[in-house]
């Protein structure tokens, strides 16, 4: 018997998986590949289909290989759309299939891992990573299980689980030593030197990059080069290295150009332009900024591009920049809202959706009781037939079970109003700190007459250098201070005012019916009860977290003019009076006491350039000292101290 030859579509698939893992394939070839295996599926291109036949197993194919090529393109909508279809059709049709390859669904849960991290669903993104380790486990595949594992390993850290980040990254390593393939050991070396630069070592990361590097190029792999240069140059700009980035982003940008890999010609233009804008090379980085920020866009990669956004506006602030710095800051701040938004209502989803599977199970579970309950009605009647006095008490059984029943759906139904209304009031809460969210401040300003003239004290409150505690303690971490903040902030205000959690490590304070006094005296206590005692960190020992904040705060209306403002023009000025104290050294609050602008049209003027007005005298600052902090800290800016 002589193996079976594989027709003209299923060589085709293979060469394409082949050419793709191996990082051969240019983007326009995959294009190209995948429109063909459409059309030898029975479909139309993507552009120019109009009607898709049934989905099979062939349909599948053509999907990932649309998947491949998006992913090649950095086109995050595109693949994971292709991709999503490809692995509808694989769970449906491959357990009756045996034409079916474990391996292209293994490709299939790595492409959705991959694309969901970069648009913002990191709780999605997991799942994939981890079913791909299954299947690759299942059958003995240790190449594909330690790429798996390498992937998963990097979301875990992304999302603050630092131990199953080590755990799983050093069995990546380790599988991938054993092997002994360049190809395996460059691939699994990206995840390495991403999981060393998110923990601050730089020095590690350019040695893994470079270790990468050096394989890729033996083993002819042209993506994971341009990938690898990717890495060095990310970590030679964060650790102060602007013309030796430039030089590794300069050094990749023509390969990826010339292999068609858009995303990683996306992100070494990204690290070019950074150091560009530490160079003081100011026309070349802002001519390269919005391009950048529109391929982000446009790619459907929410996360990387509110990463975008946060590094330009560290950059522009580091280089003196501060009106370009802010007005990045703003669109990240805003793009933040929007992810929380979304994930926020994808997990409102879950829930219901889960609620609806328990209904519909409730529903099954009342229709076999009506079913039973119809059998004993027939076996009564027979009864009756025989014996007269055996049927009258078969009625007052049957009485007696339809009273139950009846109480048995009102239980149902008042269940149902109450998980009705524990919907509701989830989604105007923030789910870590049990704060308002966004909608919920919305609704009660609305409420209380304060949505189109909002009259009272206003402060945004920032936990300063909320990122290093994420970055050197974990996301735990994070988490902790979030919640000891917050319960903090419980404290200092009243039951009527509004306390809300504004995104990120931001709160909001609303207090209406008060004066200006009030409102610097409620900033003064804010900074001396968050900053006054240290914070516990889970796991750390003896070690104490000293969390201080930076306040903005003013009270509306503003004198001279005392203008009538809507709360998000009174939170923007706010908000301005923040960023000031952020830049003055943070640990302290800036008030915001007058506006000397006689109509909205000079309001609008202030706020376009306030560090302009500040300058010209047209608003007026003042500002409160936080609580003094050890010496120790003070010298070195570092957020973890000794209890």
């Amino acid at each position: 018997m002589t193996a079976r030859t594989p027709g003209p579509g299923r060589r085709s698939l293979q060469l394409l998986r082949r050419a793709v893992l191996a990082g051969a394939l240019c983007a326009g070839a995959a294009t190209a590949l995948a429109q063909g295996l459409g059309a030898a599926a029975g479909m139309a291109p993507p552009q120019a289909a109009s009607a898709a036949p049934a989905p099979g197993l062939p349909t599948a194919k053509a999907a990932l290989a649309r998947a491949r090529g998006a992913d090649l393109r950095g086109d995050t909508t595109a693949a994971l759309a292709a991709a999503r279809a490809a692995l509808e059709i694989f769970v449906t049709a491959c357990p009756g299939d045996p034409r079916c390859d474990w391996r292209e669904q293994w490709e299939t849960h790595l492409l959705l891992a991959r694309h969901d991290l970069r648009s913002g669903m990191g709780s999605t993104a997991l799942p994939h990573a981890n079913a791909a380790v299954e299947l690759a486990r299942g059958v003995g595949d240790a190449p594909r299980q330690a790429l798996a594992l390498a992937l998963s390993a990097d979301i875990n850290g992304q999302q603050g689980d630092v131990a199953e980040e080590r755990r799983l990254l050093a069995q990546a390593l380790r599988m991938a030593r054993l092997d002994g393939a360049l190809g395996l050991r460059a691939q699994v070396g990206l995840h390495e030197s991403n999981v060393l630069r998110r923990r601050g070592n730089l020095a590690g990361a350019q040695r893994s990059a470079r270790e990468g590097l050096h394989m890729a190029r033996e083993a002819g792999l042209r993506r994971f080069e341009v990938l690898h240069l990717v890495n060095l140059s990310d970590a030679l700009v964060a650790d102060g290295q602007p013309r030796a980035a430039l030089q590794a982003a300069e050094q990749g940008l023509p390969l990826a150009r010339q292999i068609g890999d858009a995303r990683g010609g996306r992100a070494l233009a990204h690290n070019a332009a950074l150091a560009r804008i530490a160079l003081r090379q100011m026309p070349q980085a802002m001519q390269m900024l919005e391009g950048l920020l529109a391929s982000y866009r446009g790619s459907g990669a929410r996360a990387d591009e509110a990463i975008a956004l946060r590094e330009f506006a560290e950059a522009f602030a580091a280089a003196g920049n501060l009106p370009e710095a802010l007005r990045l800051h703003h669109r990240e701040r805003e793009l933040a809202a929007q992810m929380m938004a979304a994930d926020r209502d994808a997990a409102l989803a879950d829930l219901r959706r889960r609620f609806d599977q328990e209904a519909q199970q409730r529903r099954l579970e009342r229709l076999a009781g009506e079913s039973r309950l119809m059998s004993a009605r027939l076996d009564n009647r027979q009864a009756m037939q025989q014996v007269w006095a055996a049927g009258g008490v078969a009625l007052l059984l049957v009485a007696a079970l339809l009273a139950l029943m009846v109480r048995r759906v009102r239980e149902l139904n008042r269940q149902l109003r109450h998980n009705q209304a524990f919907l509701r009031a989830q989604s105007h809460r923030d789910p870590l700190t049990g704060l308002l969210n966004r909608r919920g401040l919305h609704e009660t300003t609305a409420a209380r007459g304060l949505d189109l003239r909002f009259e009272g004290a206003l402060l945004l409150v920032d936990i300063d250098h909320f990122k290093r505690i994420n970055d050197g303690h974990g996301h735990a971490a994070g988490d902790v201070a979030l919640v000891e903040v917050a319960r903090r902030l419980i404290g200092v205000v009243r039951d009527e005012d509004l306390l809300v959690r504004w995104g990120g490590e931001e709160f909001l304070i609303c207090v209406g019916g008060v004066d200006a006094a009030h409102a610097r005296n409620l900033a003064q206590r804010v900074l001396l009860t968050v900053g006054g005692a240290p914070v516990a960190v889970p796991g750390a020992g003896a070690a104490r977290l000293r969390v201080t904040v930076s306040v903005g705060y003013a009270h509306f209306p503003l004198p001279p003019a005392h203008l009538p403002l809507a709360p998000e023009r009174a939170i923007n000025l706010a908000d301005m009076a923040l960023y000031t104290a952020k830049n003055r050294g943070r640990n302290c609050a800036v008030g915001l006491t007058q506006a000397l602008a006689t109509d909205a049209e000079g309001l609008r003027a202030l706020e376009a350039d306030f560090d302009q007005a500040r300058l010209d005298g047209r608003v007026l600052l003042e500002q409160l000292a936080g609580p003094p902090l050890p010496s120790s800290q003070a010298a070195a800016a570092q957020p973890l101290q000794p209890a």
